[in-house]
């Protein structure tokens, strides 16, 4: 389970890795998602690891809900604390965004490992690390169809929201995503030095990828995922 906590963060365990890049695997499959895109997101994010971020961040609505951490109150609206959580950066409020898209998905979830099955009631103070990964395969692949297949914008919106996809945030997916195919195209020559076919079945090692370069648009702060301007 998820705790915050004021520790430093620490690069994944062997054991960790392993297990995370199992389930990366599992959920691309899935959701049938671009795996070298999906690392990309999760490198770009935290560098795989487990802390919460944008501790700051709140936003305003209009009532609170179930879970809230309520900052502040006005006479129709009230601030709740909108931080990122752990690995995949996800948001407080997209968290339930991401969950009523679960609820309503017509997949045959018994396909996905145990472990990676949301609950059907959501506790936003008690997520379990493996689910964020599922949470965040279906907020892309969501993305992906709203865009069209559009990687760039899809990725783009993962942080900044469909209104504003940020493009400074796409481009450091697409490098790192350039740096996991060729791990993954080494790994399958790897494995089958006689043929040229290309297994996006194989993960890469969950080791830190080379930093992006530094993009001309600085990142934006995280908006609550949402499919329609409502």
């Amino acid at each position: 389970m998820l705790e915050r906590s004021d520790a430093a963060p620490r690069p994944l365990t062997r054991e960790q890795a392993t297990q995370l890049a199992a389930d990366i695997l599992d959920v691309a499959q899935f959701y049938s998602l671009p795996l070298d895109y999906f690392l990309g997101v999760g490198a770009m994010e935290n560098d795989y690891m487990d802390v919460d971020g944008d501790l700051a961040h709140a936003v305003w609505k209009k009532r609170a809900q179930r879970d809230d951490i309520v900052l502040r109150r006005g006479r129709k609206r009230v601030m709740v604390s909108d931080y990122a959580i752990g690995t995949w950066q996800i948001t407080r409020e997209t968290l339930r965004a991401a969950h009523q898209l679960y609820l309503k998905d017509k997949r045959d979830y018994r396909l996905l490992p145990a472990r990676l099955r949301p609950p059907r009631a959501l506790d936003l103070n008690s997520i379990d690390d493996a689910v964020l990964t599922t949470y965040a395969g279906l907020l892309l692949r969501g993305l992906l169809d709203h865009f069209g297949g559009d990687v760039d914008k899809a990725t783009g919106a993962y942080n900044g929201g469909v209104r504003a996809p940020n493009p400074a945030y796409a481009s450091g997916v697409k490098t790192v995503a350039v740096y996991a195919r060729r791990i993954l195209e080494h790994a399958t020559a790897l494995d089958d030095p006689t043929t040229n076919a290309q297994n996006p079945a194989i993960p890469p090692s969950l080791a830190p990828a080379p930093s992006p370069a530094p993009a001309a648009t600085p990142a934006q702060q995280k908006q609550p995922w949402r499919l329609a301007d409502d």
